[in-house]
């Protein structure tokens, strides 16, 4: 990061919170149905959290606070993290901050057949973020959040007739970038897909609850907002959800926001001696970016999508159970 001379103060922020889930529906909720041996994969688990200010009097402070769930108590006990790195100048509120949490609460399949440790419902809810604030001399400084885990669902019909059950799930989310100055840009990507794998032409169908809600506002010159729905009948085996802001430093005030909410259902179909695999995962990324050096320029704000595609401020509108 190179340092040099600029004369407005900066202040950004890229911001994130979603939630999300889904629940196997066969004889009973969270239990497959008779006939249908279920196992689960263990969890993969991608992040990065990071902040630099260029200065050499600053101080780094990180953070870690994990919780280890389990789906098999009574209640079940969710996965929870908080993990942050910020760095602060000799005034701590000139900084770069980087922070990621969540609460991840699934529950033991319960059907009659299952032999292995096996997942029916799963319901997340996360935050990212990413903020830089310089207001007196002007150094570069930058902070990255990203944070993204997987998990594949197996269902293997043991019977000789095909069996049929449902998948439940929803999605709520909102992201917030905000860019105060110049010479630097905000931005914030999520996304949460469930894919299925092995089965039978035809046995998948999706069946939206509602209709795809989203809602855009965008202030200032270079915001940017968008979010998009990919689901079976677009080709797709299962659906993908994205959503993304940016906002450019312009030597003004830019802001983008963005808000998309979906209801769904799946009726999957497992013929005899066929085995399922349903993989279902999130990824986000927050990004803040600030440098005195004018002729660093910062990628297309479509750059953004790809940070989704890879991997609080306002209540969601609605919360589900």
């Amino acid at each position: 990061m190179a340092s040099g001379s600029f004369a407005s103060t900066v202040d950004a922020v890229s911001f994130l919170t979603a939630s999300h889930g889904f629940s196997i529906d066969g004889a009973a909720p969270g239990a497959s149905p008779a006939g249908i041996v279920a196992s689960v994969s263990g969890p993969t688990i991608d992040r990065t959290i990071e902040s630099a200010v260029d200065d050499p009097d600053a101080v780094n402070i990180t953070q870690n606070d994990v919780q280890i769930g389990n789906a098999s108590s009574s209640p079940p006990i969710p996965f929870t993290y908080d993990i942050q790195d910020r760095t602060n100048r000799t005034d701590p509120t000139e900084f770069a901050d980087a922070r990621v949490s969540g609460s991840i609460t699934s529950t033991q399949d319960e059907g009659d057949d299952i032999v292995n440790f096996a997942l029916a419902t799963r319901d997340v809810t996360r935050e990212g973020l990413a903020q830089v604030r310089i207001t007196s001399d002007p150094v570069a400084a930058a902070a990255t959040s990203a944070y993204g885990l997987s998990r594949t669902n197996s269902y293997e019909n043991v019977t000789d007739a095909p069996i049929t059950f449902t998948i439940e799930g929803y999605f709520d989310a909102f992201l917030l970038s905000r860019y105060s100055g110049g010479d630097g840009f905000a931005r914030a990507a999520t996304s949460w897909d469930i894919l299925f794998s092995g089965h039978t032409a035809g046995n998948l169908t999706y069946i939206p609850l509602d209709t795809f809600f989203t809602s855009f506002d965008e202030i200032g010159t270079g915001g940017f907002a968008d979010a998009n729905l990919v689901s079976q009948p677009s080709g797709v085996e299962g659906i993908s959800l994205t959503a993304a802001t940016s906002a450019l430093g312009s030597g003004g005030f830019t802001e983008a926001s963005a808000t998309a909410e979906h209801d769904f259902l799946f009726r999957l179909t497992v013929d005899p001696g066929q085995t399922v695999d349903m993989a279902y995962g999130f990824s986000q990324v927050s990004v803040v970016e600030f440098d005195v050096d004018p002729a660093v320029v910062p990628l297309p704000a479509s750059a953004v999508l790809l940070f989704g595609a890879l991997g609080g401020l306002f209540a969601l509108r609605r919360r589900r159970a």
